[in-house]
């Protein structure tokens, strides 16, 4: 019997959930009012009530059928069902696999701003030698200080095709700047860095805060969770007041992790240096209706919060300080080449975002980095498309060559994407929080695996990837300290030469649909996690997309990807590309 999956042991935790299948609470009949209140003069009129708070978000509906695939689409709806499982080690079957579609530019489903829709308020050109910084970044605050439209853009600084040298960071610091090229190419727009710094970066886009946490509102409103057990996949929390909370407020689910969590009937992670503190974690969410005091919210959770290992508490959150609307487009970046590629007195990261949301990187190429497309704290809601990181040039060993990378922020998506050379060329860092996503990516000549790199990412989709080696498995002391990479870790419908797929206590990893040999950990006395269908795909071909459409309609899938992704696979296309000059024409 596979306890994880067992219809008997299954206790669905459908208030939190919001599943289809909740049964109708009862309600006590209204008693008659006695003969004698006739003589009584009656009372005035109550005020009226208040109008109502919402009514709660629509449900994800559950297969409760023995077994149940873990998401499967349903004949009739023609959208997905969700088979309940049980996290390792337990056996209460309440929860449900990540809603990813979330992920993504103003919260999935939206198209990015068209080339042609941005206007374009300096043009520089290439000159033939000297350091293009100063004139650049000018022109980046130059239109920094024009207004905005009605989106929030305040138009493009464009670099025609040629190379462009610069001896520090290009940095964008403000909302609704797009820095442009004429092309991701050899024969486009080439920004190299020529900085000594160690450490340094190509391009850094960023807000005010450098937290790592989400900062508080001044009127915080700080509340304890005193639900006992909150699943995956939950929409809503009990709590224990929800005044001061409305609609639309921006809330942060915090995880109080315990000394319980951290020991031997946990993840068993003390051994290894991690603390509480250090993995006092907090999800970023919106507020859609308010019941007593439960509290809905959207995306719904892709980590446990229950008592025995600390549970947790929600705030109001202040992200006023993120940038908005900010674009890295039609380009290539590069550091300097060395022929000792021990030298890393150079700029180590391509493109970093920190502290910005609703933003894109889309049409670029990083190469000669160490770190590719950089998804730092406080970086939200982006979408990152149509992206290459070729030609490292820096030494295959630890902490190098990650290409794209969830190191912090939640709630990404990278969408086509070819990968060449790199170490974790699909990977997330510390603490990565959900959900955050990966769809059609193809990776070529990887030395190292994908997935979850260190220290408990939550909530990652690995759908429809095609590359070497994919691991979401303990590193117990590799680094310093690794420990449990992360839990609800997702790969589906991908392919790989070789899979590990370990399950933490009190969380599960997953793979559905992909086609791997399934082989041993870097540490191999973990538990297994749950493997579906591992020797054929299944349906529907990509997750994400599937959950958007269930989610927002069908439009929502059409406004994000082409026409080859709602067709089928685009590994080939991906490979034929490899990364250099535009995959897709330019609008």
């Amino acid at each position: 019997m596979n306890l994880h999956r067992s219809y008997i042991l299954r206790t669905i935790f459908a208030a939190s959930l919001g599943l289809s299948m909740v049964a109708c609470s009862g309600g006590g009949s209204t008693p008659t009012p006695s003969l004698d209140t006739a003589q009584v003069p009656p009372p005035p009129p109550p005020p009226p009530p208040p109008p109502p708070v919402s009514s709660s978000p629509a449900p994800r509906p559950v297969n409760t059928t023995v077994n149940a695939p873990l998401a499967s689409i349903d004949a009739g709806t023609g959208a997905l069902t969700y088979g309940p499982y049980a996290n390792q080690d337990q056996t209460n079957a309440a929860n449900i696999l990540p809603d990813f579609s979330y992920a993504g530019y103003m919260r999935g489903g939206v198209a990015l701003p068209t080339y042609a829709s941005i206007s374009v308020e300096s043009t520089l050109t290439p000159q033939a030698s000297g350091d293009d910084h100063a004139r650049i970044q000018a022109a980046i605050n130059e239109v920094a200080q024009l207004p905005t439209d009605a989106r929030g853009i305040r138009g493009a600084v464009l670099l025609q095709a040629g190379e462009y040298n610069i001896s520090q960071a290009l940095e964008i610091r403000t909302s609704g700047v797009i820095l442009r090229g004429e092309g991701q190419g050899l024969d486009g727009t080439i920004i190299t860095s020529t900085s000594t710094e160690n450490g340094s970066e190509v391009i850094f886009v960023g807000g005010e805060s450098d937290d790592e946490e989400t900062d508080e509102a001044p009127d915080a409103r700080r509340t304890s969770i005193t639900q006992a057990f909150v699943p995956v996949g939950s929409i809503s929390v009990e709590v224990a007041s929800s005044d001061g909370y409305s609609i639309g407020d921006t809330i942060a689910l915090q995880r109080n992790p315990n000394e319980t969590w951290l020991g031997e009937d946990g993840v068993d992670t003390a051994q290894f240096g991690w603390t509480t503190s250090q993995y006092t974690i907090t999800y970023d969410r919106t507020v859609t209706a308010i019941e007593d005091n439960v509290i809905f919210f959207e995306p719904p959770t892709v980590e446990v919060f229950e008592d025995q290992y600390g549970s947790g508490e929600l705030f109001r959150t202040d992200i006023s300080g993120r940038l908005q609307q900010v674009g890295v487009e039609n380009l290539s970046v590069q550091s300097a080449f060395r022929t000792d590629t021990s030298d890393e007195d150079r700029a180590f990261f391509g493109i970093n975002f920190d502290d910005i949301e609703n933003s894109w990187i889309r049409d670029a190429t990083v190469r000669i980095a160490s770190h590719g497309f950089n998804m730092n704290d406080g970086a939200v809601n982006n979408t990152i498309q149509n992206v290459s990181y070729l030609d490292p040039n820096f030494d295959r060993r630890g902490g190098r060559l990650y290409a794209f990378n969830f190191e912090g922020g939640q709630q990404n998506f990278f969408q086509r994407c070819y990968g060449d050379e790199g170490r974790h060329t699909l990977t997330s860092g510390s603490r990565a929080l959900g959900p955050n996503v990966f769809l059609d990516c193809v990776i070529e000549r990887s030395t190292d695996d994908d997935g979850p790199h260190q220290r408990w990412a939550t909530g990652t989709l690995f759908d429809n990837a095609r590359g070497q080696l994919i691991r979401f498995q303990n590193r117990q002391t590799s680094g310093t300290g690794h420990g449990w990479a992360g839990g609800q870790q997702v790969v589906w419908n991908s392919e790989y030469d070789e899979i590990v797929v370990q399950a933490p206590t009190g969380a599960m990893n997953f793979s559905i649909g992909t086609i791997a040999a399934v082989v041993d950990g870097f540490f191999p006395i973990h538990p297994l996690g749950i493997f579906e269908t591992n020797t054929a795909i299944t349906v529907p071909r990509s997750l994400y997309l599937q959950q958007l459409e269930d989610r927002l309609g069908a439009d929502a899938v059409i406004a994000v990807t082409i026409a080859e992704q709602r067709e089928g696979r685009i590994w080939d296309m991906l490979s034929d590309w490899e990364g250099e000059g535009p995959l897709i024409p330019i609008e």
